[in-house]
């Protein structure tokens, strides 16, 4: 039963997007005039962005003495030449054009910032040069996501510690009351979960969240946990590091509803063992009364009777198999 996104695309295809934009138009180019056009949608680049993507520090410096413009938003995911070079990890380039005067805090398509664009690619090094030269750590991207929730989402383990190094609270919350903890959990980053929670990550940390499940009798609601999210989908190692961190297995979204729920429906038996091994009431029952044993068959049944028609159908092409008596 993994839940399905109501929102805008996560951080990391939001990330991909920025550099198949910029990339794309570097293989597009094909000669040096102003503005290089790319397919239907007439997308364009300014030579120091292409510059500044492909680490050309020589031809970066000449087109600021030339009077480029540093800060003129692209037509491509609204991203000034510092992004393109965010996006190359040039981080000469980075400096040159800061010291030119480039904005590190401005703000792109769904208000992707530099910053956030630094922390997508899990390099320390380029994080502290952005960071180093201006670019406020308390940036917001969409949803108010923070910095911190982008390296989670991101899997970016060693970044997350950083920005936690550097102030970041680990337990900043996003438009949902979502904490970093809840997006690492949500994409399976076993590494991400293990920084945060060594970081002093709040294990039972509740969220009000913005998405829902398939079978809407186990919608997550409110008050959603860590543990609840790593049931839901279905990420065994996340729940068995969160488990071992103190998460609360009974803890009970706004719906009634615990881990077993979500588990029982869709995730492996071993996940189910994993809970109650763990102290997870099998009593709890969901908001319309029904129960584990309840819904261990309900989602046991519609296997069996698919493996039933399938024999029906297989029956009259079989051959009976005849044992001799002696």
């Amino acid at each position: 039963m993994k839940p399905s996104s109501l929102r805008l695309k996560r951080f990391p295809e939001l990330v991909a997007d920025y550099e198949h934009s910029f990339i794309e138009m570097s293989r597009s180019h094909q000669n040096k005039t102003e503005k290089w056009a790319l397919g239907p949608d007439q997308l364009s680049v300014s030579p120091i962005a292409l510059a500044a993507l492909n680490g050309n520090v020589k031809r970066v410096r000449s087109l600021i003495q030339s009077g480029a413009e540093l800060n003129r938003k692209e037509s491509t995911m609204e991203a000034t030449p510092i992004f393109s070079a965010i996006i190359g990890e040039h981080e000469e380039i980075i400096k040159i054009m800061v010291q030119a005067g480039a904005d590190l805090n401005v703000k792109g398509d769904k208000f992707m910032t530099p910053l956030a664009l630094a922390v997508s690619s899990g390099k320390v090094n380029l994080v502290k040069c952005v960071l180093d030269l201006g670019a406020k750590i308390n940036t917001r991207v969409y949803d108010y996501n923070s910095v911190l929730h982008v390296a989670a989402e991101c899997g970016c383990a060693d970044v997350a510690k950083f920005l936690i190094e550097r102030g970041l609270d680990v337990d900043i919350e996003n438009v949902a009351e979502e904490t970093p903890l809840h997006l690492a959990v949500k994409r399976g980053e076993t590494k991400v979960v293990k920084t945060l929670i060594a970081c002093g990550a709040n294990v039972n940390a509740s969220a009000c969240t913005v998405e829902k499940v398939e079978n809407e009798e186990c919608g997550l609601g409110t008050n959603v946990t860590p543990v609840f999210l790593a049931s839901a989908y279905g990420h065994l190692d996340v729940v068995d590091v969160l488990i071992k961190a103190g998460a609360d297995v009974n803890a009970k979204t706004s719906g009634n509803h615990v881990c077993l729920h979500p588990a029982a429906q869709e995730g492996p038996l071993e996940l189910v063992n994993m809970l109650l091994k763990a102290g997870a009431d099998p009593n709890v029952k969901t908001f319309i009364g029904r129960s584990l044993c309840f819904l261990l068959q309900e989602a046991v049944m519609p296997r069996l009777s698919k493996r039933s028609l399938m024999l029906k159908a297989l029956t009259p092409t079989l051959k009976p198999t005849v044992r001799k008596l002696h």
